[in-house]
């Protein structure tokens, strides 16, 4: 299959999602609790509907695949040998949803099955739909991204003065000394809630940078807007400066550095090592 027939298909699971929870939003509360999902963490009840919501999708494109979201675990879907992984994300930001920000949205990303070792690398195509406005932004490996369909190419800002910077610290903001070098010289700082968003508008060149130190995000939070944001010309890595190959099956947590361009991306981890070494952080 081709990747930008599988960008087609992300893009139709994420509208799908958006159709059906601007529908329910209207209806009844965001904030009900329905219990935890595999990895420990609160399912509210708009993370079932729009997990429920975009199982229907995939499962009527009859392509027998993987299916791993955040909210169920993994699964199987269709009949047959599995030609695809899917990763969802059903809601991210769901504390932003909570509390009637229009900040949360929903992920979708496809990796070619295979044998043996699974990684982000494995990734082709991707979705990630910001369900409070409508913003859809999408990427096929090889192909560019798109916001709404159209083009997106991420900031040239190299000067760390200029830069705005996103930031994901949620639970760790007393570590947040971690990262004070860069934040002391940064133009300002951006906390969205919502770490798929944040590397979407970075995609965009609506930030300049992004960082999450924590470790604790995994592969179907950020799959999808990670290759958003690399085909759109983003520098990533891991927050020390290593390479982001992050295992699928078991789902892998990672930590971030993405900068718009490489001269930014160089210069924000010349600051953070010299944090790291104990050295002085002076511009």
């Amino acid at each position: 299959m081709e990747a930008s027939f599988l960008e087609d298909l992300a893009c139709e699971t994420a509208r799908a999602v958006y159709a059906y929870c601007s529908h329910v939003g209207l209806a009844r509360p965001l904030d009900v609790v329905v219990g935890k999902n595999p990895y420990g963490d609160t399912t509210l009840e708009i993370d079932r509907i729009a997990e429920t919501e975009a199982r229907r999708v995939i499962e009527e494109a009859k392509i027998p695949c993987v299916f791993i979201s955040e909210e169920s675990g993994e699964s199987i879907v269709g009949e047959g040998e599995p030609q695809l992984v899917v990763l969802l994300d059903p809601i991210d930001g769901s504390s932003n949803a909570a509390r009637g920000m229009s900040l949360y949205g929903t992920s979708i990303a496809f990796a070619r099955h295979k044998a043996g070792r699974l990684s982000s690398d494995d990734i082709v195509a991707a979705a990630v739909m910001n369900l409070g406005t409508g913003e859809l932004f999408s990427a096929a490996r090889g192909c560019g991204a798109r916001l709404n369909g159209r083009r997106i190419i991420s900031s040239g800002a190299t000067d760390i003065h200029e830069a705005i910077l996103a930031l994901d610290a949620s639970g760790a903001l007393r570590q947040v000394d971690r990262v004070l070098p860069a934040l002391r010289l940064v133009r300002d700082v951006r906390r969205l809630g919502s770490s798929a968003l944040e590397l979407c508008y970075l995609a965009a060149g609506c930030v300049d940078a992004f960082i999450d130190f924590r470790g604790d995000n995994t592969i179907l939070d950020l799959g999808a807007s990670l290759l958003v944001a690399t085909e759109a010309g983003a520098v990533a890595t891991q927050f020390d400066g290593g390479p982001i190959d992050c295992i699928l099956r078991p789902v892998g947590r990672l930590s971030l550095l993405v900068a718009g361009n490489a001269d930014l991306h160089d210069e924000l981890r010349r600051c953070l090592a010299r944090q790291s070494a104990g050295g002085s952080t002076e511009a």
